[in-house]
């Protein structure tokens, strides 16, 4: 056993000892040193020195390396030869693979000569060699793409042999992902996608080498910040003239400056408030408040006003600073605080320690000083002052010396002073002194002298004779004492160490005047940085024989890499950058080593204002590499010994006799280990005048992932580049990039790994990217259907002259500009122009009404003599009401091999007719036709429906796409519960092992599994409690939710890596403590299901079956749970009555012991209970479905979520005994009840329903051996156009085929030919009314008002909102203000339909408000505070306006079961993010609050509402982007477990004003702007002159038109801002043949209120023609099918006058004249119209355009 220990003085005068015995003798000395810790797969360098080498032969020393552990192994050996004094290395490869497979953790290095040997137990570094993780930004955002790289390369910086795993670790410590990767593979880009609904917190990416044993751990980890944020387009930083306030300050001057990204000046006002910070505490003290000129606000602050105590002074409390930048015209605002500013006496300290603590006398001595401040800040223009007293042995004083040192920029100040010779210790005293904080407090510091029994010193000097020399000079110098001894060593060895190992070692002669200059050769200094340490030592025969030595820590200063890699911007701008713009090129320059491989990296460095703690940077770099020097900070030490130790080497001394034979010289040969020279194969930086553009091998640059080069600015990457590289051989690698549209400031980095060895990270290198005109526009992303919103843009001239532009704005057609209808314009573009002051900015507000619903876009444009800039961006309208979404899912199967047979003659085959569909079957030809009746309800608000097909070659086609590919979740809205989660997981699971073991798997679908299943098992992880899951963060776990989970997670493992020991194991641990004696299981959470004696049973029933699918059975201690769990269950089956607990129970009894009498009697019993439909299915249900005939689909309620899990179950045993019940009538009728994205209700009955047809799908395709090879024709109505066709084979099977915008309210029937087993979707979504709250069991309230100026930063909510004041009751009266809210909802509900026919209530305006109702009894109250009536806040959060918004509920009895609050947001309005975690911190019984994507939504999950008192919850929400009218937004409960909103309330911004559908339909506004725009959803009517419209645009109009009907006006009448008009049918002239009509028949026509044309055009009785798009065809509750002719935009109506006779002509038939009414409606005031108009179209035009409509192809 080899034991290493520290040498302490006794060990350096022992050695002392046997170095004067060696001095007797007459042999060669021969000295070793070794690096202490040597590393795996890099260079170990021992270096022998020969001293006194007297002999005339050759003498030999065996170096070998053993075994640690086992001496028998040679690991490697060789024979060094000396004639004469000097040293040689020997160099030696110790390789991991081959020390781990002769378990060796350690070696022993053996030095033998002439029969004496000493030897040095070595052991190796356990973290050898270097990982570095680069990730492409430091923050993200929850959904974001996390982009990564790992750089692996060992001890000599050469890329790692060895494989890395790779884990991606969540908040929770839990690894979510695993990876793993060779170190050539691992430097190449990867990534991994956070999933969308993580809470914000930290997560971390690790790496270490893989494969290797318990003695080789190395292994780094980054972490990244997760959360929301919105890139800052601005920043600002605040200076102080001090970092302190002492007693003796008389003024602070504070600086504040604002830049944006791209470097300009912001301009706009500045808030600075001031007050003190006394443990934690806030006590404000000032406000200042200014405007920025230049991008710059000072201020000086008298001391006085922060009335500073005495006691401050000497409890180190800080002024605390916050600032608050506001932009002008945007109101955008940066906030920052600081609490650097100490409030302390004194303030400096100076740190000694650095400095060595032992002196050599009559040699230099350096202090080292480090200043220091309370705060981390540069220190400059300060006197240093030291004194200093050198003592002798007793303590007298020899000599005295003051210096005063100035400090100008560097914290680090060294002093040298020259030492006598008689000196034993010096006193070092030292002080600060600064003018303006007077600071006289002393620090002391002693040094002791260095022991040596000669008096013989060494001395390393970087700067003997040249006082500024620097390391890079790569010259030091050897000062040492002239020896009085002729025998003493002439040679002095010199040994070179980098990060701890030896890396050059030199002999240096000593001269007689005791100075001998070293220079290192220019190709080692690489190896040198970041830092390396000289050693030097030479041997003495003096009275005392003794080793002398010195060592010293050099910091390079400039860091340099071993293989260096540049950065270089094109040679006109390399030394004089100026600004790009976007879509420039941008000429880059890499120049490194040939055959580097580089990591390239581009960010927008506004990502730094957010977080600056980049994951791998070139400081981080040579902090690691210096990390690895084991030694002590300075290598100091008593004597040469402890030196030697503290500089990291090991040493040892033998001797050998002079009169030995010479021994023949031979280098031992090991496969084992390789030898090693150093060889300094440098790459040189060429110099700058040599970069040229020619290059001898230029890569292609491609850009194939970047958009389109397009004058419009659309591209705004937070990343842009993260892609790899080689360099050539030539060493230069130039690279053509195309800037981004983003007007920022672009960081690049290069990460270089070298073909040969090292690592390098360049310098950074910035590029701004602006434009000196340009333009910025400020929208929200979601509005709201007829809002009237402002579109901010603003336009920056950085230009030194003024500049007038000219803006044009262009929009979609479903975009109307206000300001340009009101002047007759194209109402989907709008132009202005303005001027814009030389350095300033300037702003425009347009409004613009969203007419359609969808994504919709905006083209800004600006021209002008100084530039040109274009921005488009996108606006998400969406409509108003509740949506709606309606599933029709049918199973295609044209053989008919799997259907219920019912009704069928000759092989013809009727499996279903109901109101909405009919399905036939005709065997033999293989042939399947389905009609689906798309009529939909007729309160479905016109415009909102839309219609999407998609068909399948499998069944699980439509789940694997929604959730896999499409990445959408399973469950229609979020609820922030650990079922949503698991309802994405859990199907998803069954599916993809389904896909796996059906052989449809691809390599695409493979890696989307891979991740789909990662973010599942990452979002699970947030409802972790302890070893088991709970429903919401926080609570209690759940037993039947662990079960579940545990049961998915164990079906998942065959798909991705899974966390089985931390997850699985641990889970089943704790499950089976919570087994009672009788086999049923405890439940700590009662919320989900009560306590009975029936959830009893099934909870043991879901436990068993999660334990025996997970088979567990190879566990023992799980074996006694299971039967326990079994016989619980049939003991107990007789006393279940519930179908979903028998098909539990038969199942898990299945699982456990399929033969047994019991299991039999289960499955009996539960094919007793099986219901079966009108249409021949089979189900399980409490009572049987509602399946009346006549009744359409969007009225039939779904099926509970029991009926579908038990017949799930039921399926899954029967296909077990397919004997006993037909289970294709099972799988059929769960097929039909899947939603749009092919799940069902929720977590528990997805889960098992998927899984019961994945299983019956594998047997059908086994069974029938099916090969997939269909083929599909879908038609729409008539219309060729609408006509799909599909085609589907082994291939696609999985693939969807999807149609989207398939017309509605007529048939889709759908013709499928051939052999498969798909399933055909028929996806409608339309928007309704809200529902009146009539099973509303909760009061509503809320109270939206404007923020006031906050006062107090400790309780924000208090200052700004009143809520949550300190000793205020929060408890709003809602009866109070119940009765106004009340008329206020129903009033907003019938506008929100758009009509009623239940009513004639005139539309509310000013002028006619309607009068409060009484509510009911014990009725949910809705209520809304009043108004305030208060000013502006002038104190902006993020804009000029923010509101706070309060939210009260109380349950009506007792207390509610969990609940969701629903707030969606008005538009332009987003919540603050703090207020938003407080709601969850401080509000009582609220498990979470969060944010949904975008901001669209806020959900405050409650625990439980009491009745008892109001639950009350506040937050700030700024508004982002102002607007002139919105329309409210809606607030929902949603309690568990319910399908929709059991209450919705509508609120308004304060500044509430009439909808445009109210303001419009008052007459007296009808010309405005906003109300022409709003006119046009009208049916298009108005005069046209003659040349405007002739026989050829007639046959366009009736061409495009569906329908041309000639029709008499009845009577009309108002509903709710609709005007209903019945008319009589005279002709019909076109048709599609929806609506079957005949003369005399009447309809009726649906108009907008605030339309015209029938209110001013058109009298009673009189003849028109209406051409129209197809009638709406609805279908009542009843199946009774009804018209509805809405006379929106696609319709005209014209108006055929008798011919007249004009003046001036002579043929009065030829010059026939008629009135058409088409564009927009005119005010009844301007209907006089000058002469040159003309009736334009006759009877005769008309005719001829109705019977030329075959020409309308054409």
């Amino acid at each position: 056993m080899y034991v290493k220990r520290t040498m302490t003085v006794a060990d350096g005068l022992s050695l002392i000892l046997s170095v004067c015995l060696i001095q007797q003798s007459v042999g060669t000395k021969y000295f070793l040193t070794v690096p202490q810790l040597p590393s795996y797969d890099a260079n170990v360098t021992a270096v022998v020195t020969a001293f006194q080498h007297t002999s005339q032969s050759t003498e030999k020393v065996l170096l070998q390396y053993i075994g640690g552990e086992n001496s028998k192994n040679v690991l490697n050996s060789t024979h060094l030869s000396f004639d004469q004094d000097g040293s040689q290395q020997w160099t030696v490869t110790f390789s991991s693979e081959s020390m781990q497979e002769l378990r060796e953790s350690s070696v022993v290095l053996q030095m033998t000569c002439n029969g004496q040997k000493k030897e040095i137990l070595l052991t190796f570094r356990q973290s050898s060699g270097y990982i570095f993780i680069q990730t492409d930004k430091p923050i993200y955002t929850p959904g974001q793409t996390v982009k990564f790289r790992v750089i692996a390369v060992d001890e000599d910086q050469r890329l790692s042999k060895h494989h890395l795993k790779v884990d991606i670790i969540n908040d929770q410590q839990v690894t979510v992902d695993r990876m793993r990767y060779s170190a050539e593979d691992a430097f190449k880009g990867q990534n991994f996608e956070l999933p969308k609904d993580i809470a914000p917190g930290r997560w971390y990416i690790s790496a270490n080498f893989e494969g290797l044993d318990s003695n080789y751990r190395l292994a780094h980890n980054v972490s990244i910040e997760v959360r929301e944020y919105v890139l800052p387009r601005f920043s600002a930083t605040l200076h102080a003239n001090t970092s302190v306030i002492t007693k003796d300050s008389k003024a602070l001057k504070l600086t504040v400056t604002s830049k944006y990204v791209f470097g300009r000046p912001v301009h706009g006002n500045v808030e600075i408030h001031l007050g003190i910070l006394d443990n934690n505490k806030f006590l404000p003290r000032a406000v200042l408040r200014g405007k920025l000129q230049n991008g710059q606000f000072s201020q000086d602050v008298d001391v006085n006003i922060l009335t500073l105590s005495k006691l401050m002074y000497t409890s180190n409390q800080r002024l605390h600073v916050g600032v608050n930048v506001i932009e002008k015209g945007t109101f955008e605002n940066y906030t920052l605080t600081d609490s650097s500013i100490f409030i302390s006496h004194p303030y400096y300290i100076v740190d000694l320690k650095s400095s060595k603590e032992f002196f050599k006398p009559g040699f230099s001595y350096t202090l080292k000083a480090v200043i220091k401040t309370k705060v981390p800040l540069t220190v400059s223009h300060l006197d240093l002052y030291i004194f200093a007293e050198f003592l002798d042995a007793n303590d007298n004083i020899i000599k005295s010396v003051s210096e005063k040192v100035p400090i100008m920029k560097n914290t680090v100040v060294t002093q040298d002073f020259i030492t006598p010779k008689t000196a034993e210790k010096i006193n070092f005293k030292v002080h600060v002194v600064d003018e303006n904080h007077p600071s006289f407090e002393h620090f002391h510091f002693t040094v002791k002298k260095y022991i040596s029994a000669n008096h013989e010193y060494l001395h390393i000097n970087m700067s003997k004779f040249q006082p500024v020399m620097k390391w890079s000079d790569g010259v030091f110098f050897l000062e040492y004492t002239k020896s009085a001894y002729l025998n003493s060593s002439s040679l002095i060895t010199v040994n070179i160490l980098s990060k701890g190992q030896v890396i050059y070692s030199i002999n240096v002669k000593k001269n007689i005047l005791g100075v001998s200059p070293v220079s290192l050769p220019k190709q080692l200094f690489g190896e040198l940085s970041p830092a390396y340490r000289i050693v030097a030592y030479y041997y003495i025969a003096g009275a005392v024989p003794e080793l002398v030595a010195d060592s010293l820590l050099v910091d390079t200063e400039l860091d340099t890499c071993v293989d260096e890699v540049h950065l270089i911007r094109d040679k006109f701008s390399q030394y004089s950058p100026v600004p790009k713009k976007p879509k420039d090129k941008l000429d880059l320059l890499i120049i490194g080593s040939p055959l580097m491989k580089i990591g390239l990296l581009a960010l927008d460095k506004a990502i730094f204002l957010l977080n600056d703690k980049q994951t791998l940077t070139r400081e981080l770099l040579f902090h690691t590499l210096r990390s690895h020097d084991p030694s002590t900070s300075e290598g100091d030490g008593l004597n040469a010994e402890l030196i030697l130790e503290n500089s990291g080497l090991y040493h040892m001394m033998v001797d050998t006799d002079a009169y030995s034979t010479s021994v023949t010289p031979r280098r031992a040969l090991s496969s084992f280990g390789s030898f090693y020279d150093i060889s300094f194969d440098r790459i040189n930086m060429p110099e700058e005048n040599r970069h040229g553009n020619q290059v001898s091998e230029k890569q292609p640059e491609t850009e194939d992932s970047l958009p389109q080069r397009s004058d419009v600015r659309f591209y705004f990457p937070e990343t842009w580049l993260f892609e790899e590289k080689i360099i050539p051989r030539d060493r230069k690698l130039p690279l053509e990039l195309s800037l981004p549209d983003s007007i920022t400031t672009w960081s690049f980095v290069a990460v270089g790994l070298s073909n040969n060895r090292g690592i390098c990270v360049s310098i950074p290198l910035e590029q701004v990217v602006e434009k000196p005109v340009f333009l910025e526009v400020r929208m929200p992303f979601k509005a709201s259907r007829l809002e009237e919103l402002n579109i901010n843009i603003i336009i920056h001239n950085y230009h030194t002259n003024d500049v007038r532009p000219e803006v044009t704005i262009i929009g979609d057609s479903g975009l109307c500009f206000a300001e340009n209808a009101t002047r007759g314009g194209n109402h989907s573009d709008h132009g202005f122009n303005m001027t814009v002051t030389a350095g300033e900015m300037a702003e425009r507000t347009v409004r613009i009404i969203p007419l359609k619903i969808g994504e919709l876009t905006l083209k800004v444009s600006m021209i002008s003599h100084l530039g040109n800039d274009t921005v488009e961006k996108k606006l998400r309208v969406i409509a108003e009401g509740l949506r709606v979404r309606k599933a029709i899912t049918f199973v295609l199967d044209p053989g008919a091999k799997h259907t219920t047979f019912m009704n069928y003659s000759d092989n013809n085959i009727q499996q279903s007719n109901t109101a909405t569909i009919q399905n036939r079957y005709i065997a033999s030809r293989n042939m399947q036709h389905t009609t689906i009746d798309l009529a939909l309800p007729p309160e479905v608000i016109k415009g909102t429906e839309s219609c999407q097909i998609s068909a399948f070659g499998d069944l699980m086609g439509d789940i694997i796409t929604h959730a896999v590919v499409q990445s959408k979740g399973l469950m229609e809205e979020p609820t922030l519960i650990a079922q949503e989660v698991l309802n994405d997981l859990g199907p998803i699971v069954h599916a993809l092992n389904y896909i796996n073991d059906s052989g449809l798997m691809t390599h695409d679908l493979k890696q989307r599994s891979h991740r789909f299943i990662r973010h599942g098992v990452v979002r699970l992880l947030t409802y972790k409690s302890g070893k088991a899951f709970s429903v919401r963060p926080g609570m209690k776990p759940a037993t039947w939710l662990s079960a579940l989970i545990l049961k998915s997670l164990c079906h998942a493992t065959s798909l991705a890596f899974i966390d089985k020991h931390n997850l699985i194991d641990t889970g089943f641990s704790w499950l089976q403590d919570q087994i009672k004696k009788d086999g049923s299981l405890n439940e700590l959470d009662w919320t989900a299901r009560k306590n009975n004696a029936q959830y009893r049973i099934e909870l043991a029933a879901e436990v068993l079956i999660s334990v025996l699918e997970c088979n567990r059975k190879e566990k023992e201690d799980h074996l006694t749970l299971q039967d326990k769990m079994a016989d619980y269950l049939q003991k107990h089956i007789n006393k279940i009555k519930l179908p979903v607990v028998m098909a539990k129970t038969a199942y898990a009894l299945m699982l456990y012991n399929s033969d047994s009498n019991k299991t039999l009697n289960a499955v009996d019993k539960l094919k007793r209970l099986a219901l079966k439909g009108a249409q021949g299915h089979i189900y399980w249900a409490n009572k049987p479905k509602d399946e009346d005939e006549k009744k359409p689909h969007w009225y039939i309620d779904r099926v509970p979520e029991s009926s579908i899990e038990a017949t799930a179950y039921g399926l899954l045993v029967f296909l077990r005994k397919k004997n006993l019940l037909n289970v294709d009538a099972v799988a059929d009728w769960l097929v039909a009840q899947r939603k749009h994205n092919g799940a069902f209700n929720g977590a528990k009955d997805s889960t098992a329903a998927i899984q019961a047809l994945t299983e019956y799908s594998l047997q059908k395709h086994k069974e029938e051996e099916i090969k997939v090879n269909m083929n599909l024709t879908v038609r729409a109505g008539k219309a060729e156009k609408n006509q799909y066709k599909f085609k589907f084979t082994q291939e696609n099977a999985t693939q969807p085929e999807s149609r989207s915008n398939v017309p509605v309210y007529q048939f889709l029937e759908v013709l499928t030919e051939g052999q498969g087993l798909g399933q055909m979707q028929i996806n409608v979504e339309y928007n309704i009314p809200v529902d009146k709250n009539e099973d509303c069991s909760f009061n509503i309230s809320v109270e939206v008002k404007t923020a006031k100026i906050a006062l107090d930063s400790s309780n924000l909510l208090c200052s700004s909102c009143d809520f949550n004041c300190p000793g205020a009751k929060i408890n709003y009266n809602i009866d109070d203000t119940i009765k106004d809210r009340t008329a206020i909802s129903k009033t907003v509900s019938m506008l929100t339909s758009g009509r009623n026919p239940k009513t004639n209530a005139k539309p509310k305006t000013k002028k006619n408000k309607p009068k409060p109702t009484k509510q009911p009894r014990r009725r949910p109250q809705l209520s809304r505070k009043p108004k305030p009536h208060g000013k502006r806040s002038k104190r902006a959060l993020s804009s000029g306006k923010s509101y706070c918004v309060t939210v009260c509920i109380r349950h009506l009895q007792g207390v509610s079961r969990p609940v969701d609050v629903r707030i969606q947001m008005l538009t332009g309005i987003r919540p603050l993010d703090e207020d938003v975690r407080k709601i969850s911190q401080t509000i009582p019984n609220v498990i979470d609050a969060r944010l949904t994507e975008n901001a669209e939504f806020l959900i405050v999950k409650f625990s439980k509402v009491e009745a008892t008192k109001n639950t009350c919850f506040a937050y700030r929400a700024r508004v982002e982007n102002d607007a002139t009218r919105i329309n409210g937004a809606n607030i929902e409960i949603i309690q568990e477990n319910s399908p929709k909103p059991s209450c919705v309330l509508e609120y308004h911004p304060p500044e509430d004003k009439e909808s445009l559908k109210v303001y419009c339909a008052d007459f007296n506004h009808i010309n405005r702007g906003e109300c022409k725009c709003f006119s046009g959803q009208c049916g298009k009517c108005g005069p046209m002159t003659s040349s405007e419209f002739d026989l050829d645009k007639t046959i366009k109009l009736t061409c495009k038109a569906d329908l041309v009907y000639q029709l008499k006006l009845g009577s009309q009448e108002d509903k709710i801002h609709w005007l209903e008009i019945n008319a009589t049918v005279h002709s019909v002239n076109k048709t599609t043949g929806t609506h079957e009509l005949k003369e005399g028949d009447e309809i009726i026509m649906m108009s907008p209120g605030y339309c015209m044309c029938f209110r001013d055009y058109f009298g009673k009785e009189e003849k028109f023609y209406l051409l129209s798009s197809d009638v709406d065809r609805l279908m009542d509750r009843q199946g009774t099918i009804v018209h509805r002719y809405v006379l929106d935009e696609n319709t005209t109506l014209l108006r055929v006058s008798q011919p007249l006779s004009m003046a001036g002509h002579n043929n009065s038939k030829s010059e026939q004249t008629r009135e058409i009414f088409i564009s927009q409606p005119l005010n009844k005031h301007e209907q006089d119209l000058s002469p040159h108009f003309k009736l334009a179209v006759s009877h005769e035009h008309l005719a001829a355009g109705l019977s030329q409509g075959d020409k309308c192809e054409l």
